[in-house]
């Protein structure tokens, strides 16, 4: 993959990764393990143009859109998260927000769609865990905040 950052993973002993996960631009270990990612390798830049199109050109109908922001009956992850069909509904500071997470050793990432706003964000990050309060959607906010 061109232009691969070096990726450092905080998982535990029990998952047998190495703190390292990218050396000379390769990953340590098969990147197919991602799941239900699809396979895609993407920029920040790319994610961010993805939630605008997605939540704002509408490549599905209005009724399916609905469904997707939507938090399902079974959804709720905590007070302020929720998940509808395919999408997290947050409750952010800049208020909701639409979007999704990813995962693979080594690196995280986030999309979000803020519709009260109409803008897109996307941020990625080379390192896999993190402390306190320093979780994908409290970094767009804090970035957010010193745009706004």
């Amino acid at each position: 993959m061109p232009r691969l950052p070096i990726g450092y993973s905080g998982l535990d002993a029990f998952f047998h990764m190495p703190k390292q996960v990218v050396v000379e631009g390769r990953y340590v270990m098969n990147p197919q393990m991602e799941w239900t990612g699809g396979g895609y390798a993407s920029t920040t830049s790319d994610l961010a143009k993805w939630a605008k199109f997605y939540y704002e050109a509408l490549p599905f109908s209005d009724e399916t859109l609905q469904k997707i922001v939507t938090p399902n009956p079974n959804g709720l992850i905590s007070e302020y998260d929720s998940y509808g069909m395919g999408s997290f509904i947050f409750k952010s500071a800049h208020g909701k927000a639409y979007g999704h997470t990813g995962f693979v050793p080594g690196f995280r990432s986030i999309f979000l769609y803020y519709p009260e706003q109409k803008i897109a964000v996307a941020f990625q990050t080379n390192c896999d865990s993190y402390k306190g309060k320093m979780t994908l959607l409290h970094c767009v906010d804090e970035i957010l905040k010193a745009e706004f």
